[in-house]
């Protein structure tokens, strides 16, 4: 986690066929006292954990498989759920908005020889930035552990080590 990822991914081949792939997983879903939930929708997959177990920052585990030609291609998304990811990236839109309009306002009046004052408000919202940033790196870290347990169910489930 200290490199800078916004939501971790990986892929790597498997030595199954896509439909041992899946069914192997929705044995693991289906287990008795298995506490992973999931969705299977044609090659894609969705792991998350229980309900009681959910918080704001808690991830999900999508999982999209391929026919290679020795086996399966995984290709994984770990992320928040797509309300907050939807969340963060509107707040980083309306920012850089922002940041925009009020430089060319700005930056015009700059020109026509008016007060510029305006323009103290981009560091604020730059400030800003950095806040929603930090805020996501926090929640990555709070949710690190529930997303390290969803992980470990995928590699328990198809008996293969999952980096």
């Amino acid at each position: 986690m200290s490199q800078i990822e916004i939501r971790p991914h990986h892929s790597e081949n498997l030595p199954y066929s896509v439909d041992e792939t899946l069914e192997r997983l929705q044995k693991g879903l289906d287990a008795e006292g298995e506490t992973i939930t999931g969705s299977i929708v044609g090659r894609h997959v969705t792991l998350r954990l229980p309900q009681d177990e959910q918080h704001f920052w808690t991830p999900e585990l999508n999982l999209d498989f391929e026919e290679d030609g020795e086996g399966t291609y995984l290709r994984g998304l770990c992320g928040p759920r797509p309300s907050v990811w939807l969340m963060f990236i509107f707040f980083y839109f309306l920012l850089g908005a922002a940041i925009i309009i009020i430089f060319i306002v700005g930056y015009s009046q700059k020109n026509l020889g008016l007060s510029a004052g305006i323009l103290w408000l981009i560091p604020i919202l730059f400030g800003l930035v950095v806040a929603v940033y930090l805020t996501a790196r926090a929640g990555q870290r709070l949710s690190y552990d529930q997303m390290v347990k969803l992980r470990e169910f995928l590699a328990k489930t198809l008996d293969h080590e999952v980096r």
